[in-house]
């Protein structure tokens, strides 16, 4: 299984949050175990909760970002509004393609 990584930086710079404000989002006591999600899981790395990833794509943060992948090259992204429905498909769909690969 291939294993998603969240790029901190990207995420960091996306949304304009600091570590410490990522940590506050994500209910973590410790500000520097949001760098678990940077980890193998091998390595006693962690990933964000479906809640967290929910609230950093609200912030900002990109799903590249959140997930470690890339749009394939072009591949054209359709920009609608999303209902909220739409949003939690969406989101639900990634989750579990994420755990097939």
């Amino acid at each position: 299984m291939n294993d998603r990584k969240v790029n901190i930086k990207a995420v960091m710079s996306e949304t304009g949050l600091t570590l410490e404000q990522l940590a506050e989002l994500a209910e973590m006591r410790n500000s520097k175990a949001i760098y678990k999600w940077a980890y193998d899981r091998e390595k006693n790395g962690i990933r964000p909760t479906y809640e967290t990833l929910a609230k950093l794509l609200e912030a900002g943060a990109s799903v590249e970002s959140l997930f470690g992948v890339n749009y394939k090259a072009g591949e054209k992204i359709i920009e609608k509004e999303l209902t909220p429905d739409d949003f939690m498909r969406g989101l639900k769909k990634a989750l579990a393609d994420l755990g097939k690969s």
